[in-house]
């Protein structure tokens, strides 16, 4: 009959815009609100003032060959966020870079800032996460890069890294020293990095002591038989 006939349009009309509702609910794009800035203890691991140097000495081959490692300059940017739907700005974002010189091998090495509004797959309650990158350069050009940290700092399983699309290597924090006595210096809250192929190194392991006052203080390249350890610093804070 031509009444049912209407009602059935009808009813399957209602069910199609419904859908179509849920659908756009579900995929409805978050754009996180707000600047995302650098935390202060990010910037005092990373980030330092040209004058700030570690003099390291190689332990694994019994050479105990010496050099230093110096920050060539360092600053920090301020860069527009966009949305990724109109791709018009909508927020700022500070950028860390601090360049290095290490002589024994010939290179300069830059540590880089890489932010985001919400971390994928973590649960650290909406915060922005924060990632640093190492990229070797030999007579200007690029050897390599990756990531080698992250921030909220947690010693954890591992983090398989996924920012901006791209699949790292996987980065964890394997463990937090409370306190750690390396040459003399006592360090506390040292976190003990292991990255299972580091781009900036050939695409070898490599694990790294990192403490949030003097910044790397331990280099060791398995596949390489080196253990550089810091055995003299100053740091300077960035200005």
């Amino acid at each position: 009959m031509p009444f049912k006939k209407t009602i059935s349009i009808i009813s399957w009309i209602f069910v199609l815009v419904l859908s179509a509702l849920l659908n756009v609910s579900c995929h409805k794009e978050t754009v996180p609100v707000g600047d995302v800035l650098l935390p202060e203890a990010l910037k005092s691991t990373f980030y330092y003032a040209p004058g700030t140097y570690w003099i390291l000495e190689e332990k694994a081959t019994g050479l105990f060959f010496r050099d230093s490692l110096y920050v060539k300059s360092s600053r920090i940017d301020t860069v527009d966020v966009l949305h990724p739907g109109s791709r018009q700005p909508y927020a700022r974002k500070e950028v860390l870079k601090t360049r290095l010189v290490w002589p024994f091998y010939g290179m300069e090495a830059e540590i880089a800032s890489e932010s985001a509004s919400l971390c994928s797959g973590r649960s650290l309650s909406g915060e922005p996460c924060h990632f640093l990158t190492m990229e070797f350069f030999l007579n200007g050009k690029s050897r390599g890069k990756t990531r080698m940290y992250y921030y909220p700092a947690e010693a954890d399983a591992g983090w398989p890294v996924v920012l901006s699309g791209l699949i790292e290597p996987q980065l964890r924090i394997d463990t937090i020293i409370a306190t750690y006595a390396q040459a003399g210096y006592t360090f506390s809250d040292v976190r003990r990095v292991l990255i299972d192929s580091d781009r900036s190194f050939q695409g070898t392991p490599s694990v790294r002591y990192i403490s949030p006052d003097a910044g790397i203080i331990r280099w060791q390249y398995p596949s390489f038989g080196t253990d550089w350890q810091v055995i003299r610093y100053r740091v300077l804070p960035g200005k």
